[in-house]
């Protein structure tokens, strides 16, 4: 009989044995909510895991289970102290880290071993509440082989991990087709799993604009949308992509107001192009087009209004795809009634600024000589762009930069230009967007990222309507291009090589296609496959059949898998069990009886104590067969071997 000391003994031997493959599962699972995670439950998993660690080499005590209870009820109160609640995205989260870093003191048992790797593997799955992209797809793949084969080795712990991992690579290869399976027929659920909808990014663009807030994106190199033109595609100088117009200017701060009605008609020009958007996430309302838009998207709930901007009714948190159409060349018409707040000025504000304009308004009453004028008050008075900008006056932001630093982007120039036209009489208005963009040409679309983000204004002139001016552009014309490479190259910089950029395309290009084809994949795709296979799901008795044909799909494709791995196993055991009972048979022949209640072991010193010469051949079958039978050796080789073993011995 084993003793209870013996058998602890080996228990801690195999705890030791696993503890290591553990906790590397546990960090790699963890590893990408490091940056969200509060700083004390970051503090709490490392220095536990480390105790851990450090305890197999040093022989540190491990404090006993009430140590741990305690542990366990302190830190789920402080996640609730920290979130205010447990459920939710952020708390269940940050829940299920701190139960990880105290649960690695409980690993004598395999019970407690097991559960740690079903935790690690629900916090693996918990990546999805915040990312949608094909690289955390393929790091959430990593991470569940690894805690598969670290499961593989607490079952199996004598097993090679070279083993382990071959058996955990097989295992997902195999589930790859029910995956597929499973995604395409599944019933899709709408919105996330807590009601919150995914992670949104933020754009820096709102209904007002404060001088400062698009110089924050110049060095954020996150992608804004996507475009593929149908058609004619305009050049890099008149690609301005239009977001939100401000009309209210109240001496510091540009808005754009809640008065501007719906578009009734749709203005007239030419060169128009068609073209497909792919918009990201940005939690605003703002949908972006190409100055100027002449249709709104048709599959989204949204609005069109009199300055030209399209709002959708609810905020953009998932990816969006529309098409649009657009003019490059157009005229506006009359001013309205409503427009005519684009002359007001604030009163007591920027008092330098407005006496400037109004005396360049006393001084040309020729609206273009007047904006010419303007211009070249920009160009010949040291004014300087820069990504940079020196701090302004808060009360006077306008006449500070104007007349002290003379240094900012674009929209320190659109913002101060528009108030100059209003002191002189001409009628201006400020729009925020997007600027140029960058060619993918493995993909055959365009990219236009956070750091495109602009400022311009649009002024109103007589038979004209509103006319774009880029006071920008005069004093760096390298922000405004034809050459939309040159331009990209020269605002991301000299890092990129041609040989990288094209990498960068290229996974550009498939994260775009992993985008529309697996994350953009709907209850309305799906819905056209099942009209496809002639079911309509819009109804009880359509869904039902979905049901119905979704389990007997199921059966079907699960039924010759389970079939062949039975047939497989069966016939593994026959052939070891058929040349077992000749090998019996053979010796008893000779005399040796194997009773019914003798193993092989037993069997075996009943041969070698009734005939000893038999004990080389006979020990080398006996545990090949005990290998082959109860050992978890797979190698079909061995399987042959033992055959041809038993048809040489002989008796």
């Amino acid at each position: 009989m084993i003793s209870n000391r013996f058998f602890t003994a080996n228990l801690e031997t195999d705890t030791k044995s696993q503890l290591i493959p553990i906790l590397i599962a546990i960090v790699i699972a963890i590893a990408p909510h490091i940056v969200r995670l509060p700083a004390w439950i970051l503090i709490c998993c490392f220095v536990s895991w480390g105790y851990v660690a450090l305890s197999l080499k040093y022989r540190l005590p491990w404090p006993p289970k009430w140590l741990c209870q305690i542990l366990g009820i302190i830190g789920f109160c402080g996640v609730l102290a920290t979130f205010g609640r447990i459920l939710g995205r952020e708390a269940s989260v940050a829940l299920l880290s701190i139960l990880l870093a105290f649960k690695t003191f409980e690993t004598i048992t395999y019970r407690d071993r097991m559960i740690i790797i079903f935790l690690a593997y629900f916090l693996v799955i918990t990546n999805l509440f915040y990312f949608e992209t094909l690289s955390m797809t393929l790091y959430m793949f990593v991470s569940v082989f690894i805690t598969t084969s670290v499961l593989i080795h607490i079952n199996y712990p004598k097993a090679k991990i070279s083993a382990n991992l071959v058996l955990a690579g097989n295992i997902m290869l195999k589930s790859l087709p029910l995956m597929v399976f499973l995604f395409l027929l599944f019933p899709r659920i709408q919105g996330s799993l807590w009601g919150t909808g995914r992670h949104a990014a933020k754009t820096g663009f709102s209904d007002h604009l404060t001088i400062g807030d698009i110089s924050s994106l110049s060095k954020n190199d996150e992608i804004a949308f996507r475009v593929e033109f149908k058609g004619k595609i305009p050049k890099g100088s008149s690609i301005y992509w239009r977001g939100v117009v401000l009309w209210n200017f109240d001496g510091e701060s540009w808005k754009r107001g809640l008065s501007v009605p719906l578009k009734e008609n749709f203005i007239v020009g030419g060169e128009d192009t068609n073209y497909t958007v792919t918009l990201e996430p940005h939690d605003q309302r703002f949908l972006f087009a190409l100055d100027m838009p002449i249709s709104i998207p048709s599959n989204i709930n949204a609005d069109f209004f009199s300055d030209e901007t399209i709002m959708a009714r609810f905020p953009i948190r998932k990816r969006l795809k529309y098409s649009i159409k657009s003019i490059t060349v157009y005229n506006t018409g009359d001013m309205k009634k409503w427009e005519e707040r684009a002359i007001h000025i604030p009163r007591y504000t920027n008092p330098k600024s407005i006496e400037l304009g109004k005396k360049w308004g006393y001084e040309n009453k020729d609206k273009e000589e007047l904006i010419y004028k303007a211009l070249n008050y920009f160009k010949k008075n040291e004014f300087a762009y820069t990504l940079s900008p020196p701090r302004l006056d808060k009360i006077n932001v306008i006449d500070d930069f104007l007349f002290r630093t003379k240094k900012g982007y674009c929209e320190h120039f659109a913002a101060s230009f528009a108030l100059l036209m209003r002191a002189s009489g001409i009628p201006s208005r400020v729009v925020i967007g997007y600027q140029g963009a960058e060619f993918n040409p493995i993909g055959n679309y365009y990219i236009i990222r956070q750091s495109d983000a602009h400022a311009w204004v649009e002024v109103w002139l007589d038979k004209k309507g509103w006319v774009r001016i880029e006071p920008t552009s005069v004093v760096a014309p390298e922000r405004l291009v034809d050459n939309l490479d040159s331009l990209n190259i020269a605002k991301r910089g000299n890092r990129f090589s041609s040989f990288s950029r094209y990498v960068e395309f290229g996974w550009d290009t498939i994260n775009s296609r992993w985008n529309q084809w697996i994350m953009d994949y709907t209850s309305l795709e799906q819905s056209r496959i099942f009209s496809f296979l002639g079911i309509k799901i819009n109804s009880i008795k359509g869904i039902l059949r979905s049901i119905f044909v979704f389990i007997s799909l199921t059966f079907c494709v699960l039924l010759p898998v389970t079939i062949g791995y039975l047939y497989k196993q069966q016939v593994k055991i026959d052939i070891v069990k058929l040349y077992y009972d000749k090998f019996c048979e053979k010796l008893y022949k000779a005399g040796i009886e194997r009773l019914p209640n003798q193993g092989p072991l037993d069997y075996y010193n009943k041969i070698i104590l009734l005939k000893p010469g038999l004990k080389p051949k006979a020990e080398e079958i006996i545990n090949l067969y005990i290998a082959l039978n109860y050992g978890f050796n797979r190698d079909e080789k061995l399987k042959y071997k033992f055959r041809d073993m038993v048809k040489r011995f002989d008796t």
